[in-house]
């Protein structure tokens, strides 16, 4: 089973989801379950049928738990199922699982995209300085290594109480699992600015970055401040500009999505939707406890 096929799964109500990757002869070897042959403590079995990714797979349902198997194949996946929505099953048509990552490579692309930017530049370097870190902790990160991790989260956590949970971060969970997602920009169109009182007034009130783009262009100028920058950074992404992923957070499948870092980005994407290709690189942390 591939990781797309894994995430559809899991984003249609079944969890956790768990690939066995040394395959089918591994399987059939332990005498583990298949969905042509199941043990006498296994029943009663119910069969049912699940379609992921184009492809058919037999489904057995043991007293709560599930046994994907592809067609008559041994079975590869094991799960619960939780809740089924077709809801889910929509919405994950519009994003596609691309590899798992973490808390240290996530503080690592927040800080490495927002150290170039005039607002926070300063800041940054003066915490970095005081520190006796140097600049490349920030712009060549390396993940293997604990103490720079260690150090990147306290950088974060000066800079906008990550550790502490204040600031940008007041509330965020501790439990976030992040990914690396491929996104469609129908779904883009569906991510949320955080709950800041200038994001709530350029979308007039929606949150939506697709609701503020046309006000942009009509000259809305929230609390005075001209909108002008957008405009500017949607003739970037006409011209062929790559920026750094976003980084979006929600409750979970059928969650709505907040992005947290690339409020900017997001909304000069949704002023020239028609130059973005038909999926973008973004990093997604879930938890049930995320606001948003």
């Amino acid at each position: 089973m591939s990781p797309r096929a894994a995430w559809r799964l899991e984003a249609a109500g079944f969890g956790p989801v768990h690939d066995h990757a040394a395959g089918k002869t591994d399987w059939s070897a332990a005498d583990l379950p298949s969905c042509c042959q199941a043990p006498e403590q296994h029943l009663p079995l119910r069969i049912g049928q699940v379609s992921t990714a184009g492809h058919e797979y037999g489904r057995h349902e043991v007293s709560g738990a599930m046994v994907v198997a592809e067609r008559c194949g041994p079975a590869r996946v094991l799960a619960r199922r939780e809740q089924h929505s077709h809801r889910r099953e929509r919405e994950v048509l519009d994003m596609r699982r691309l590899r798992p990552s973490s808390e240290a490579e996530m503080v690592a692309l927040f800080l490495r995209t927002e150290l170039p930017a005039a607002r926070f530049r300063d800041t940054l370097q003066a915490l970095m300085d005081q520190a006796g870190w140097p600049e490349s902790l920030v712009t060549a990160p390396n993940l293997d290594d604990p103490a720079e991790n260690q150090a990147r989260e306290q950088l974060l956590t000066a800079h906008r109480g990550y550790g502490t949970r204040t600031g940008l971060f007041d509330g965020f969970p501790h439990d976030v699992r992040w990914e690396w997602m491929a996104i469609t920009p129908a779904k883009l169109a569906t991510v949320r600015y955080i709950d800041y009182d200038y994001w709530v007034e350029l979308s007039g009130g929606t949150r939506l970055a697709a609701d503020a783009a046309p006000r942009i262009r009509a000259g809305v100028a929230p609390f005075g401040v001209s909108s002008d920058w957008a405009l500017g950074m949607a003739q970037a992404v006409a011209d062929g500009a790559r920026f750094p992923p976003l980084i979006l957070v929600t409750t979970g499948a059928s969650g709505n999505l907040v992005v947290l870092e690339g409020h900017a980005r997001l909304t000069a994407y949704m002023l020239r939707p028609d130059r973005l290709p038909p999926e973008l690189e973004v990093l997604v942390g879930s938890s049930p406890g995320m606001a948003d």
